[in-house]
């Protein structure tokens, strides 16, 4: 049989389909703590009890150029503290003066036992290392090589962290001196107490 007209309202054209979605997913967040230098010596160490964290770093050519300190709050999601030094604070730091053999060692690994000096004596010491301050004063007890209390750090912290036996990281920094930072027990929070110094 012939095709033949059909009667009635013409039939409509079908509608093209809308294109699948797609489904993309946004790019992960970063790390809030990337490597320093992959190439490069990374020890981490506990500070205290809490689930902080001091990672020190090294950097550069033969990784003797650059270092860094970085403290996290715990499970490292977090930069509570974090310092990069060059190279005139690397002579203190990893350089002769630093009184580590690293005699017949190549740059990563003399990089490494240095690395390993810097974070032990970073962690040597307690709070209650540091002077008193005592009622009244307008600063910690004066000493042979003082300590400097960061200017934002009252002294009723002060006391209160030493009181509490706040752990505590002192890093040397060069220049004769130390960076000290310390974790508030009641709060986890870091606090940057100041510089230590001491003899050259």
């Amino acid at each position: 049989m012939g095709l033949g007209a059909c009667s009635g309202a013409p039939t409509a054209a079908p509608e093209s389909e809308a294109p699948a979605a797609v489904d993309v997913q946004a790019p992960a967040a970063p790390s809030a703590f990337s490597a320093f230098d992959a190439a490069c010596p990374k020890i981490e160490a506990a500070l205290g009890n809490g689930g902080h964290l001091l990672v020190g770093e090294t950097g550069g050519v033969e990784c003797a150029e650059t270092a860094r300190m970085t403290l996290l709050g715990p499970g490292g999601a977090d930069i509570l503290v974090s310092e990069t030094y060059g190279q005139a604070a690397l002579r203190v730091i990893f350089g002769e003066a630093s009184g580590t053999d690293v005699a017949g060692l190549d740059g990563a690994q003399a990089a490494q036992a240095r690395l390993a000096e810097w974070m032990g004596s970073a962690l040597r010491g307690s709070i209650s290392d540091l002077p008193d301050w005592p009622e009244g004063a307008t600063e910690p007890e004066p000493r042979e090589f003082p300590f400097l209390p960061d200017e934002g750090l009252s002294a009723e912290d002060y006391r209160r962290l030493r009181a509490a036996n706040a752990p505590m990281a002192c890093w040397v920094q060069g220049g004769e001196s130390a960076r000290c930072v310390a974790i508030d027990p009641a709060s986890g929070a870091a606090v940057e107490l100041g510089v230590q110094t001491f003899p050259g």
